[in-house]
């Protein structure tokens, strides 16, 4: 018998370690969508937080990270390409 045979005989419960379990992406973005929400109603006890505003502030801090990245992606490629001509040279 291998060792993984073996690993579950001794220990069956090691079986559901393997599994992995696949998150519906619809129940993530509420999760997410709870945390963000709990954080401004505690940050912000005194504020109302009507949810065209929740929205607004999300949407924001979407734009913001994905402005992020991009400037990332830039940055790396221009130190790419002009590590290249520098090497060429």
């Amino acid at each position: 018998m291998d060792n993984n045979g073996l690993r579950i005989i001794a220990n069956p419960f090691l079986l559901k370690k393997e599994m992995k379990q696949k998150k519906n992406t619809k129940l993530v973005e509420i999760d997410t969508d709870q945390l963000l929400f709990t954080y401004l109603d505690k940050k912000y006890q005194d504020v109302y937080i009507h949810h065209h505003l929740f929205y607004q502030i999300k949407e924001e801090i979407n734009q913001s990270v994905t402005e992020h990245i991009i400037r990332s992606v830039l940055h790396e490629i221009v130190d790419f390409v002009s590590n290249k001509f520098d090497r060429a040279q």
